[in-house]
């Protein structure tokens, strides 16, 4: 048995092996069900299933030979075995460690600083020179191939990868944008960057921004800021630290290559961007958006933060600290509810990029739940997917697939107090699970209340229900 995931991780099927055949058993509806089987019967029709076998059986026959039991057929690509323990993603050409990043997956990825890393790639081509940089390379174009995780620290496999990659470099790095992201003034008392800061540290012109009371005749929100000057200004030199931690579920193989390899000793420690200043007084929004505005939030909850768009221009200079310094150009400054990161409006647009696309926070966050509520929802997902998977209770895969996207949204999204009662119910319930004095999946008491959560896990009940989806 084999499961078949999405893009995002998700279980949309099963493979299953009958009467000496595969079938495909979609665990998704409607026409992206018969698409799913479509697809799966053309692999098999270009003789994928066949070709399977016959490496499966060539494999056993050479262990046979060896005197080497080899109880591991080879698996197609996009599937995990029934442990779950990710196999290769399809790649184009259909070869596996061959992958190319494009801006879709880079998009997908979401992390700010293998944006900045790319860029460094390119702008300085002797950094792939070193290994553990090629190889971290090789990793983000392979996020989630097991794979190319092993060829990379394989002699015989390796070569042949970096010789690859070192000719594709060029074409998959200028193929990439050119762009980095700052989120600037997330405030506090004193003021500060969260994604990007004063390159020599705290900087007292850094300051904290509040939207005013919208003006009806200028059709705009003043920006109030906390040193009650009347205008802000974007400019000077942003240092942006390095953070790829969120790269170890995003994109396995890269985060492997950086903790085990190297490479994050090989890499620049932090990136700066200098841009010519920028002065803002007000947020101009017409009365209709403003009106949702304002009904949305507390008046006293308007503080703001800027999601700054930068083009980097090429020919960075390097530091004996380690640092790359880049000249900028501001593409676009996005305003964003500090709390939420929700887009309010946009300040500044050279249309230069693509149009932002708003990404709904999801409902495992909202204010619509109680914190009761919330509670509750997190205990019975945490409870429902831990006792599962050490138990062996039954749960659907729709279920399975749901509670992961729900407690990765937790994480992802959560506010600090989310993240920490989802630590602390995880580790709770994990102590229980192992403690052999309690028993836990032999006791009737246990297994009667995981009865009683699982129906209440959605499809079958309303608890980690997706969020609702926007037309």
């Amino acid at each position: 048995m084999a499961q078949v995931l999405d893009s995002d991780g998700h279980v949309i099927g099963t493979i299953l092996a009958m009467n000496g055949t595969l079938t495909m058993i979609p665990t998704i509806t409607g026409d992206a069900a018969d698409k799913l089987k479509q697809s799966f019967q053309a692999w098999k029709n270009q003789g994928g299933e066949k070709a399977l076998y016959d490496q499966s059986a060539s494999k056993n026959q050479t262990s046979a030979k060896a005197g080497i039991s080899n109880s591991s057929p080879a698996k197609p690509a996009a599937v995990v075995t029934s442990d779950s323990q990710p196999a290769a993603e399809p790649q184009p050409g259909g070869q596996s460690g061959r992958g190319i990043l494009h801006v879709d997956d880079l998009d997908r990825l979401e992390n700010a600083t293998l944006r900045f890393d790319l860029n460094a790639m390119r702008s300085a081509p002797a950094l792939l020179e070193q290994k553990p940089v090629m190889q971290y390379f090789i990793a983000v174009n392979n996020c989630r191939d097991s794979a190319v995780q092993r060829s990379l620290q394989d002699e015989l496999d390796y070569p042949e990868l970096a010789r690859f990659y070192s000719a594709k470099a060029p074409e998959i790095l200028s193929g990439l944008p050119d762009t980095a992201g700052l989120l600037m003034f997330r405030g506090n008392t004193r003021g500060e960057l969260i994604w990007g800061r004063a390159a020599g540290g705290y900087d007292p012109t850094l300051k904290t921004l509040v939207l005013g009371e919208y003006d009806v005749s200028r059709k705009a929100f003043p920006i109030l800021v906390s040193d009650k000057s009347k205008t802000l200004e974007i400019s000077g030199t942003q240092r942006a630290d390095v953070n790829r931690i969120s790269l170890e579920t995003s994109c396995p193989v890269a985060y492997s290559a950086l903790m085990r390899l190297g490479a994050n000793a090989s890499l620049p420690a932090s990136y700066t961007v200098t841009v010519q200043p920028m002065s803002f007084g007000e947020l101009p929004m017409s009365e209709a958006d403003a009106r949702r505005y304002i009904d949305s939030v507390n008046a006293a909850q308007r503080d703001i933060v800027l999601a700054v768009d930068v083009h980097l221009k090429q020919n960075p200079q390097e530091t004996n600290a380690k640092v790359f310094a880049y000249d900028g150009t501001i593409a676009r400054v996005i305003v964003l509810n500090k709390a939420s990161f929700q887009q309010i409006g946009t300040l500044y647009d050279d249309h230069t990029l693509a149009p932002v696309r708003t990404k709904e926070i999801p409902s495992a966050i909202t204010t619509m739940k109680s914190t009761r509520e919330f509670n509750e929802e997190l205990i019975t997902a945490v409870y429902v997917s831990l006792a599962a998977s050490s138990c062996g209770w039954p749960i659907s895969a729709d279920q399975k697939a749901n509670l992961d996207r729900y407690i990765s949204d937790v994480n992802t999204y959560g506010k600090f107090n989310d993240r920490s009662s989802l630590n602390g119910v995880a580790a709770n319930i994990r102590n229980s699970i192992n403690d052999p004095s309690r028993h836990f999946c032999e006791n009737p008491s246990e297994r009667q209340d995981f009865n009683r959560r699982v129906a209440t896990v959605w499809p079958n009940g309303p608890m980690a229900a997706p969020p609702p989806q926007t037309p």
